[in-house]
């Protein structure tokens, strides 16, 4: 039996005995309290589709009556829709988005695995609750405990995307979550070379040493493909072997942001790093174990000579001291284009080498226009040069796959 109390008044609500409960009058329709020996429960109690149904809302006193209300209202919206009620977590959402995408040619396969892989890595508890259960202090914390900011983005982005498949709004609020803008860090070599003027920022041996420590020759490989040649971190780990030509020196980039292809040279270093892992069996150039079949995020690379307080302590609350970071993915880029100010580079060049998309189609057409005048190839070697001097050593690339 139901007895009806005023949901407005908490001290009703709170002296309550065990029962269920609905507010006496209509400003809460729907809305029924469930109270306990331990614990009271709100539920919304209604007829969707012609069918009854009851779906659990939130735990009173932490959830209140009106924000119980609020949350009925979400609740009947999403299940009175036949399609969207089908939908009952948020990673249900974003595979009918991506389907969409797919089907309506949106968004590139290679796009959208990849934000499905940071969705799956850093908003997982997101995927796995109902759409109508997650707020706006969910996505904040989810985004604020992600280190990248460009990441940050795009999980961002992804919420929103499998949101826009419902009939509920997305709980990202237009103006209640700023994120910094992508681009804005410094690179790690900089802030470390800030904070050590006998540092020579033009000495990136430490860096190449970091990155000639990394065990794996897979993943050590990678790093040295994208300083060399300053292409996106993604196209570098997902590389399959048929867009890479040896023998020619190039490397073949489908489908950018444009639509188009775009094949770029490669440096004597790049085709000699490649080539000692070639043979592995794997269409995919860096191949691993993961969903989307090849090296997932390469974590920074730190130099073990350089020692640094990391901030943290130990149980003792002792400093913990550890390898200064040198590296992330996206410095591998900034380093690229440093190199090409000593080789004497067009800017237009250099947004055509890192296979950027500029704003403006004239960048892209004056390096084609300009490419047998430009000599690609040696400004390729020309910039191969700059970062030679830098990491003071010319790479031998005697390594095996069983290292």
């Amino acid at each position: 039996m139901t007895t009806a109390i005023d949901f407005r008044r908490d001290s009703q609500l709170l002296k309550a005995a065990p029962g269920m409960y609905r507010h006496k009058g209509d400003a809460f329709p729907g809305l029924y309290l469930n109270v306990g020996k331990r614990r009271s429960t709100w539920y919304l109690k209604a007829r969707v589709n012609g069918k009854t149904k009851s779906v659990k809302l939130g735990v009173f006193p932490i959830m209140t009556a009106a924000q119980a209300l609020k949350q009925a209202s979400k609740e009947t919206a999403h299940h009175g829709n036949e399609t969207t009620a089908a939908i009952r977590k948020v990673s249900d959402a974003w595979r009918e988005y991506v389907a969409d995408a797919l089907a309506n040619e949106r968004a590139s396969e290679k796009h959208l695995t990849d934000m499905e892989r940071k969705l799956e890595r850093y908003a997982s508890d997101i995927l796995d609750k109902s759409p109508t259960q997650v707020s706006l202090l969910d996505v904040r914390r989810c985004l604020n405990a992600i280190p990248s900011v460009s990441t940050r983005h795009h999980v961002k982005a992804g919420i929103n995307n499998a949101y826009s498949m419902l009939d509920i709004p997305t709980p990202i609020q237009r103006g209640k979550i700023k994120l910094k803008q992508v681009g804005s860090r410094d690179t790690f070599w900089k802030v470390l070379c800030d904070s050590d003027e006998t540092i020579d920022r033009r000495d990136w041996s430490p860096m190449w040493e970091a990155i000639m420590a990394v065990k794996n020759p897979l993943r050590r490989i990678a790093w040295v493909v994208m300083l060399f040649t300053g292409i996106r971190a993604d196209d570098v780990r997902s590389l399959r072997w048929d867009q890479v030509d040896l023998q020619r020196k190039t490397i073949r980039l489908p489908k950018l942001k444009n639509g188009e292809d775009r094949t770029l040279p490669i440096c004597e270093t790049v085709v000699r790093a490649l080539l000692s892992i070639r043979g592995g069996g794997s269409e995919q150039v860096f191949p691993a174990s993961s969903q989307t079949g090849y090296l997932d995020h390469l974590d920074v690379l730190r130099h073990p000579a350089i020692i640094r307080d990391s901030g943290r302590t130990d149980k003792n609350g002792e400093p913990i001291m550890e390898g200064a970071p040198v590296l992330r993915q996206h410095d591998a880029r900034h380093h690229f284009t440093s190199a090409c100010g000593p080789a004497r580079i067009p800017s237009y060049a250099v947004a055509f080498l890192r296979g950027d998309i500029t704003s403006k189609d004239t960048d892209d057409d004056m390096a084609m226009h300009y490419q047998e005048d430009l000599a690609i190839e040696d400004l390729v070697a020309d910039i191969e040069n700059v970062i030679l001097l830098r990491i003071k050593q010319t790479p031998d690339f005697e390594l095996e796959l069983s290292d």
